[in-house]
């Protein structure tokens, strides 16, 4: 199948040995790349991929009810499920450099980021399901930078359920270079199972 994506790129977890989960990403790809259909299906009918890949034949998922929103955190519920998003300023600008491979903190690639007087980074990813909170690595949030935000200045994401309740999908959008990129994180039964990266111009 050929990409509708100009210049695409996507980065999936390759492997969660901490975490418990069948049914983690083991190899990096991107959306048109996933070999498991149910996650591929879902994830193409949240809106993100509805409106980028044309996938609009796919039914949209339900997404959860905004609890709160601001310019620095999001927080999204369901009867037994919160998932909440924190960004802070960042101020460490020396330590950003450009390179072929993108911007890069500490010689570790970042996503988001673009040249601009303020930065704001992803300080926080916590998702409680069944009172439970589950593991979400630090590095698999941590290095996004400059998430967009809606019309009102509030940080815009958007978190979607599978229909039988059993998968979440937490997207933000951050810009790219010429245009933008969609990050998934996507969870089962409890578990973090992996972070899709799509970009495209």
């Amino acid at each position: 199948m050929t990409s509708t994506y100009s210049g695409i790129t996507a980065l999936i977890i390759a492997s969660l040995p901490s975490l418990s989960c069948a049914n983690a990403l083991q190899q990096d790809l991107h959306w048109e790349d996933l070999t498991d259909r149910t996650f591929r299906t879902e994830l193409g009918g949240t809106g993100p991929y509805t409106e980028a890949l044309g996938t609009d034949t796919i039914p949209l998922l339900p997404t959860l009810a905004t609890r709160q929103k601001s310019a620095s955190l999001v927080e999204f519920l369901d009867p037994d499920l919160r998932l909440r998003i924190e960004t802070q300023p960042f101020t460490g600008l020396k330590d950003v450099h450009r390179s072929r491979r993108g911007a890069l903190l500490d010689g570790e690639p970042v996503l988001g980021w673009i040249p601009a007087e303020h930065h704001r980074r992803v300080s926080r990813m916590e998702l409680v399901w069944n009172g439970t909170v589950i593991p979400l690595p630090v590095q698999r949030f941590y290095d996004v930078f400059d998430p967009w935000e809606d019309d009102q200045g509030d940080l815009f994401a958007t978190v979607s359920r599978s229909m039988d309740g059993d998968r979440v999908y937490a997207q933000l959008i951050v810009p790219h270079e010429n245009g933008s990129a969609v990050i998934s994180w996507i969870f089962e039964n409890g578990h973090f199972v992996g972070r899709v990266v799509d970009t495209l111009e």
